[in-house]
Parts: C-alpha cells; structure tokens; sequence
C-alpha cells in the first residue's frame, strides 16, 4: 500500500490511495472503493486516524446534507455522481457509488471494468492535526470530494513557480465564479459545485503567490490595505480578503 500526498496548503488539499481494494457490482454498474487509508504515514509525513471523516460525514455525507461528490481527477467540470454510501471502516474511508448512464459515467464503467483505474483521492481540509514528532497526526477532516484518478500527481496541481499569467487566470476565474454563485440561476447540484470550485482556486492562489504570508502578517489585513497604492495589488488582497470569509459546507 503506498500513499501519496500532493503538497498544498491548507485551504484544498489532496491525498490518495493507491492499490485500495476495489469492488464492483456489474449488474447496477455500482463501484464500492477506498478513499482515503488509515494507519500509514504518507510521504508528506501526515497519516489520517479512524474517526478523522466521523463530523463531516454526519453533516455533508449521504446521510447528511449530502454534499459530497464523486469527480473524475478532481475536476468540478466532470461530477460523476454523488455517492449513496459512505463509512469508516478498519481499513479507511469507504464509498459506493452508482455510476450514471452519462458519457463520462459510462466511460469510468468501462474503465473500471476494465481494470485501468485502481486508485483513489479525497480533495479536503485538514481541520484538526497534531504534531507527532516523527509524523503529523490528521484527527479531523472536512471532506469535499472523492476523485477516480489515473495517476496520483494531479498535472494540474499548481506550484509556487507558476508564471504570472496563470495566476492573471486563476484570479480571472475566480471573478467568474464569484459572479455566477451570485447569480442564484443555477440547481443546487451546480452551486454545490461552483462552491467547491472557488475553493480549489483558493487553493491555487495561494500555492502561486504563497497568500499566506499576507494574511498571516501581523497587521490586520484591512490596515495593510490603507497602505497599498499598487491598484492591481491592491484588488488581489481585497480578492483574498473575500475569499477568508466565503466558507463553503457550513
């Protein structure tokens, strides 16, 4: 069993399981998969204890506000479905998901089926973590999403090196997003997605211009932006200032 973690701050995080016991149902084109294994210190130094997923699966699992979705590599452009059945058991998190009569759910049919997808990844924030001296110990999580992957590094994952006109398009997209969970015309489902959406690009705004060293400064955020006379940094502290107090799974 190896875990892998892909590194990122702690807005959105992701880690994943490879090797994990995989089921699956033909006959109701149902998959029952891992996301998430206890017990192993993953290369990022983190190992996740049982119990870790109890709180979120109460308030945003299946038998909650049912707010956790199934993706294909992370993405919210490709929801597969939700999963009807989510529990901890000795080995970790795990779901059963029915894939739908969609081009992307019968594709991930076949891809099962055939044996090319054996591995899987939880998309989260770490809300509760001890040091352990040789390890980092994850006792609480909020869950987002679950993810079939091909490969566990994400080519999408961004980096603190990314050249400036990706970060000109992730702000860009984040104005977007902002204005059309403003809107209000949109289903739940789609919201729900346009919410977790924001936060992946929170996520990603930080990785590029390490946001955390402005909200972490030690003046208040609102008295630094007196100060700025750059517009443009002006507007992307403002941005982070917004993006602190929008939460989305409450």
């Amino acid at each position: 069993m190896l875990i892998k973690q892909i590194n990122m701050s702690n807005f959105y995080n992701r880690k994943s399981v490879e090797g994990a016991p995989i089921d699956m149902v033909d006959s109701n084109r149902t998959i029952m998969v891992y996301y998430s294994a206890f017990g192993n210190v993953d290369s990022d130094g983190d190992i996740i204890t049982p119990g870790a997923f109890t709180k979120t699966l109460k308030e945003n699992g299946p038998q909650g506000k049912n707010r956790v979705w199934h993706l294909m590599n992370h993405s919210t452009d490709k929801p597969v479905a939700k999963p009807f059945a989510m529990e901890e058991d000795a080995f970790g998190l795990k779901a059963q998901v029915k894939l739908p009569n969609t081009t992307l759910g019968n594709d991930l049919y076949e891809l099962y089926k055939a044996g090319h997808i054996t591995e899987h990844s939880i998309g989260f924030q770490t809300i509760k973590s001890q040091d352990k001296g040789q390890f980092n110990e994850i006792t609480e999580i909020k869950l987002y999403e679950g993810s079939s992957v091909l490969w566990g590094a994400n080519a999408n994952t961004p980096t603190v090196s990314v050249k400036s006109e990706a970060k000109t398009e992730v702000i860009d997209e984040i104005n977007k997003t902002i204005k059309s969970l403003r809107s209000g015309n949109f289903t739940d489902a789609t919201f729900e997605l346009l919410e977790l959406r924001l936060k992946q690009l929170q996520q990603y705004l930080s990785e590029i211009e390490n946001v955390d060293s402005i909200i972490e400064d030690s003046q208040p955020l609102e008295k630094a932006l007196e100060e700025v006379e750059n517009p443009n940094v002006k507007a992307e502290m403002e941005l982070v200032n917004y993006l602190q107090s929008f939460k989305i799974f409450n």
